[in-house]
């Protein structure tokens, strides 16, 4: 009897103890998981990277850049916050918020009997455990494994920050609309009622804080009467906690939403100044080998936001009229004191991102004369401006070049010759500065104005003298070559960035080396020289007259593209327009 009950409880020990082995071994696999996660727990990653953000000369914010991760975030304190947000947000998301470790056992009971009853998935998790999972498991599945981490992460956030500090990351993190823009809590504010944080009333923070439960079903500019339904339901539970009594709910809830809320357009960055910075973004990548998209930067330029905005105008026609409406233009407009660039044309009707014809290089036409032709012969052939040459019919082979007039004009000056653009006179004078110090010496020359020559093929043939080069000069390097030929008793600094600040965890500011274009020409070109060759023109603008000095006005025909181009440089004052 004895060896049958034996022979019977034998199986049953062999099942419980594969099962217990395996319990164990699975909870060992599951302890390991959560330990793997939460071993690194670190509170520093719970702060989020706020938005770029570019600044014109005078401090004030003129582009906010942004990125599917960050938005336009821009990152509060808790001192920021109104009671009004803090007391909705705590009612919407998490009523004993002030009084749980972080993980809260009632809430985690009462969402899964719910859940139980009536076939949902009601969240109970706490606004710090939401605050873990946005941080470390963004995109990761809702398994057991999971849950329990952040369950660990939240008590562990609870014990090393205060609850304000945790709120506030978690307001600075969280999404409150459908659009990047309604990222972190100030950029909402911005984004829906185009307001700091601080003036936010009653029914626009019940607003926000029912978003927070699916904020791409609750946005407004999308779903109006669910974003209502949704805010009159954190009233009503603003009311059940004592935060607010129900006349103030009755109230509130006579606020139309429709009629609070800004434009689209008033959060949009000022397309005028597009070029500026898109030329100022390239200038800090290349500098820094970083992206302000990336990485949170504050960045500080020269711009001129009134002279960016009246370059703009220009270009799109509001201040011109144009003869053709498929002509293109760029240009650059720079402080004759300190090259600083105040202000950039990326061409008609530029947008963030499209090339930017300031920069694009371009046949320069006869805008080198100035400085390649005539400045190399005062330099190198000891010319003055009484210097004659002989406009006759020149050919070189198969090279015929001719005058915009087809004529030609005999003996004529340098002053006369640079002041009506004649291409004889000007390739002349160029042929001879070449057989003095040939192709390196015009490079070197070149270069020390500041223009790129490492793709110009062959700069010793004849062409170059007006303006047939391979790769051509962009309107920004001929704005500062005139700007170090006019005023160059100095050593100009050609300069857009003052400085940027990168904030992580630790404030870090690290200033510009600015770019230098040093003049190697030895006998510098005289400024009464260029002065001489002028043209002076009075123009009116408004009520203002501005005399305009005109180095060189030239129009060219017969492109590939069809089109006319103007090729110009003008001096007023103490700006340098190229």
């Amino acid at each position: 009897m004895k060896t049958r009950t034996l022979k019977k409880l034998k199986p049953i020990r062999i099942i419980g103890t594969i099962a217990l082995a395996s319990a164990i071994v699975l909870a060992g696999v599951l302890g390991f998981n959560i330990y793997k996660d939460t071993e690194a727990f670190d509170a520093d990653k719970l702060l989020s990277s706020g938005a770029s953000v570019m600044y014109d000369s005078n401090g004030e914010v003129i582009y906010t850049y942004g990125s599917d991760e960050n938005g336009t975030r821009e990152n509060i304190t808790y001192d920021d916050l109104p009671q009004v947000l803090v007391d909705a947000v705590i009612a919407a998301e998490d009523s004993r918020f002030f009084e749980h470790n972080g993980f809260d056992l009632p809430r985690i009971a009462k969402a899964a009997i719910s859940n139980l009853a009536t076939g949902g998935r009601q969240g109970g998790s706490t606004i710090t455990q939401q605050l873990i999972k946005k941080t470390y498991f963004p995109n990761a599945e809702k398994t057991y494994t999971r849950k329990l981490s952040e369950v660990f992460l939240a008590i562990q956030a609870d014990k090393q920050l205060s609850k304000e500090e945790i709120l506030t990351l978690y307001l600075n993190k969280i999404y409150f609309g459908r659009s990047t823009r309604s990222i972190g809590i100030a950029a909402a504010c911005k984004y829906y009622f185009n307001k700091d944080v601080s003036e936010l009333t009653l029914p626009e923070a019940a607003l926000l804080a029912g978003s927070l439960n699916s904020p791409y079903n609750y946005d407004p500019y999308y779903c109006l009467d669910k974003a209502t339904n949704r805010r009159n339901t954190i009233l009503n539970l603003m009311v059940v906690h004592g935060y607010i009594t129900q006349e103030e709910c009755d109230q509130a809830k006579q606020v139309k939403i429709e009629n609070t809320l800004c434009t689209s357009s008033s959060t949009s960055n000022n397309s005028t100044l597009a070029a500026y910075v898109d030329l100022v973004t390239e200038e800090v990548k290349e500098r820094t080998g970083l992206d302000p998209k990336e990485v949170q930067m504050n960045i500080y330029t020269y711009c001129d936001k009134d002279t960016q905005e009246l370059a703009t105008a220009i270009a799109n026609g509001d201040k011109y009229d144009y003869s053709d409406e498929d002509m293109r233009m760029g240009g650059a407009i720079q402080s004759s004191q300190d090259g600083r660039i105040v202000a950039i044309i990326g061409g008609r009707n530029y947008s963030y991102g499209l090339l930017n014809f300031a920069t694009a290089k371009q046949q320069p036409g006869s805008s080198v004369k100035p400085f390649l032709d005539y400045g190399l012969a005062f330099e190198n052939l000891d010319w003055c401006t009484g210097q004659t040459i002989v406009d006759e019919p020149y050919s070189k082979g198969n090279f015929k070049p001719k005058n915009w007039d087809r004529k030609f004009h005999g003996t004529v000056s340098v002053t006369s010759a640079l002041e009506n653009s004649w291409n004889i006179a000007a390739i002349k004078t160029y042929e001879e500065v070449t057989k003095k110090i040939g192709k390196s010496g015009v490079v070197s020359a070149m270069e020390s104005l500041g223009i790129d020559m490492s793709k110009q093929k062959d700069p010793a043939n004849l062409s170059y003298a007006i303006g047939g080069w391979t790769t051509g000069i962009s309107p920004l390097e001929m704005a500062s070559t005139y700007l170090i030929m006019v005023f160059i008793q100095k050593v100009i600094q050609l300069i857009i960035l003052k400085l940027f600040k990168r904030e992580e965890f630790t404030t870090l500011m690290k200033t510009f080396k600015t770019k230098q274009n040093k003049v190697i020409i030895r006998k510098q070109v005289p400024l009464w020289f260029v002065k001489s060759c002028l043209i002076i023109q009075k123009t009116v603008v408004g009520t203002t007259l501005i005399y305009q000095v005109l180095i060189m006005l030239v129009l060219k025909q017969g492109l590939q593209t069809g089109l006319q181009a103007k090729e110009m440089v003008w001096v007023e004052k103490a700006v340098i327009y190229g």
